[in-house]
């Protein structure tokens, strides 16, 4: 009788055990599809079409930039010129302040930040401060922008350079400006006398300590200096940091999955004309062949949710499905909303939106993927009629 009940006790025990390590495989398992899926979403399929962030009318407010505060408050800031586009934003360009409770806004003006100095035409910060890009690093917001000594179209853009602004607070007050980047003054460097200068200031503090302020120079490049101190001096790495052919501009850095991640336009179709690109790299110094950041404006913004309206004098304007300067916002340790401007200016309107777009996790991109589109439900429903 003993016996028996031992018997049944060691056989339940190794029933139980068999049962333990069924389940524990199971979850590895599924913890290694679940690695699997999100390394085979691409960021595109991320993007997801939210709303306005900023609307100005008589405005082009471009390239917002997202930072949020202490007390839960959500900040952009962005360049704001007048008309006519193409040449406003040369010299009416300044920087801005909107504020709201929420990410998708809409965000309310705040104030303005920063004009330039407009004192003497030679100034490194004359004219044209423009693409800003903040982060809170090390206790203090930082905010870098570009600017031009002078808005004459013959020293345009080859003038540029990058300065910075800090604060306690994103309500300010604002430290005086200070010109932290220029072309290197090596001849044998490939920023030297760049036709672009140096410009789109993107940046990042690496898990080593080290500060990356990435930029745009010569043939649309994209370059690194490195310095030990957030107000530098930053020192130029010796070579472009990404091998492209073909027009990139707009960077935006942070750190996800281990890895740095550098978002730019997609200008001349390195993937698709007019769609972004999302370049990877261990160490901030080489990134590898990008993939597809998001696309055109039409593949995420519908005419229904995103009407086109009358531009300058009434005439109807045509889409242009161009998204420039992303800006994103990162919520624990993700990449959360991507802000970005309308583009409308180029077909003639007299002001552009600053337009939002969530970036959805895996989970949501799965359940995304997992619903019928409009189309296959619209077609359902004309096959059941």
């Amino acid at each position: 009788m003993r016996m028996g009940v031992i018997l049944r006790a060691a056989l339940w025990v190794s029933s139980a055990l068999v049962t333990v390590a069924s389940f524990s495989s199971i979850a590895e398992e599924e913890a290694k599809e679940t690695v699997l899926r999100s390394a085979q979403v691409e960021f595109c399929d991320r993007i997801q079409y939210a709303g306005i962030a900023v609307r100005e009318p008589r405005h082009h407010v471009w390239g917002c930039s997202p930072v949020k505060d202490d007390k839960g408050k959500y900040h952009l800031f962005g360049a704001r010129f007048g008309n006519p586009f193409k040449n406003a934003w040369r010299s009416d360009s300044h920087i801005v302040h909107y504020v709201s409770d929420t990410p998708q806004g809409r965000f309310r003006f705040s104030e303005v930040v920063y004009r330039g100095e407009r004192k003497r035409a030679g100034q490194w910060n004359y004219f044209g401060i423009h693409n800003p890009t903040i982060k809170k690093v090390d206790g203090k917001y930082v905010l870098f922008f570009i600017a031009n000594s002078n808005k004459g179209k013959k020293s345009i853009p080859g003038n540029q350079s990058i300065g910075v602004i800090t604060a306690d607070s994103p309500n300010g007050p604002w430290s005086e400006p200070k010109q932290i980047l220029t072309p290197s003054e090596d001849p044998g460097h490939w920023t030297y006398q760049a036709g672009n200068g140096v410009c789109n200031p993107a940046f990042v503090k690496m898990p080593n300590g080290k500060y990356h302020l990435y930029y745009k120079s010569s043939k649309c490049r994209y370059g690194v200096a490195i310095a030990d101190k957030v107000m530098g001096p930053y020192i130029h790495y010796r070579e472009p940091v990404t091998r492209n052919d073909r027009v990139i501009e707009d960077g935006y850095a942070f750190l996800w999955r281990g890895k740095v991640c550098l978002i730019t336009t997609d200008n001349h179709g390195t993937i698709q004309r007019g769609g972004g690109l999302v370049w990877k790299s261990e160490n901030g110094l080489a990134f590898a062949s990008p993939t597809r950041a998001y696309y055109v404006l039409d593949r995420h913004v519908s005419q229904e949710e995103y009407p086109r309206t009358h531009g300058a004098k009434g005439k109807r304007i045509k889409r242009y499905s161009k998204i420039v300067r992303p800006q994103i916002l990162m919520e624990d340790g993700r990449p959360a909303w991507l802000y970005a401007p309308s583009t409308g200016c180029y077909a003639g309107r007299e002001y552009t939106d600053c337009l939002v777009y969530k970036v959805l996790t895996d989970e949501e991109v799965a359940k995304a993927k997992s619903r019928p589109s409009k189309s296959s439900r619209d077609a359902e429903g004309k096959g059941s009629r």
